[in-house]
């Protein structure tokens, strides 16, 4: 009985081992064998008491940190998640501790990520709307700098400014990435160096057509001559 004994019926084991050391001997010569075996019962006993107990005492413990280590690692992966669901917005409306997010109850926590995502959004909007006006703007300036360089002979075609004689090319991305005063600066040099180019190529074909009618003259001259010799 007391080998079999467990936390689960260690109060029935007990009650029948009750049962027996109470009871009544009519032989008186038992008595004394009676009362050994019930010291070595009742040591017996005792010690297996002891047994559950440390064993039940250890089960007991054992289940308290297996709990702790659960509930641990349910507040380090909701503390993980939540960081990781703060972060982008974490500069975005009043300060929070970091460290304390898995304590903060559900419902709140809710409107916190709410709020921050409600100013990060308008903030991206309030960016894009920023920067869409400055392309915006880019664009408007570009356009006006096109018109500038068409009237001055500049053609615009698959990103190069071109002029008509093909002197000069100029590239869409220096129209666009010039100050006001580079702009300034480029298109006046670009006109000058066109005007330069036309002036240079007109002297070169007037100095080929006054050399083609000279050279027509001398022809002119030596066939008079070599008539006249003829005669």
């Amino acid at each position: 009985v007391i080998q079999d004994t467990t936390i689960e019926n260690v109060d029935l084991h007990k009650s029948m081992l009750d049962a027996f050391a109470n009871a009544d001997f009519d032989y008186e010569e038992f008595d004394i064998l009676f009362e050994q075996s019930k010291d070595r019962i009742q040591t017996s006993w005792d010690l297996k008491c002891a047994d559950i107990q440390e064993k039940e005492s250890q089960r007991v413990e054992n289940e308290r940190l297996q709990k702790e280590a659960e509930q641990a690692r349910i507040v380090s992966e909701l503390q993980a998640s939540r960081l990781n669901e703060l972060t982008p917005y974490i500069a975005y409306g009043e300060p929070i501790d970091l460290t304390n997010l898995h304590s903060i109850e559900e419902s709140v926590w809710g409107d916190v990520i709410a709020s921050k995502k409600a100013l990060f959004e308008a903030e991206q909007k309030k960016q894009q709307e920023a920067q869409e006006k400055i392309e915006s703007d880019k664009q408007k300036i570009f356009e006006f700098r096109k018109a500038r360089l068409e009237k001055e002979g500049f053609a615009f075609f698959n990103g190069l400014f071109s002029d008509s004689d093909s002197i000069l090319n100029i590239q869409e991305s220096q129209v666009r990435e010039a100050d006001v005063i580079d702009f300034e600066t480029l298109i006046t040099d670009a006109v000058f160096k066109v005007e330069c180019e036309k002036e240079r190529r007109w002297q070169i074909e007037e100095e080929r057509i006054a050399n083609e009618v000279l050279a027509k003259e001398d022809a002119e001259r030596l066939k008079k001559k070599n008539k006249a010799r003829e005669k």
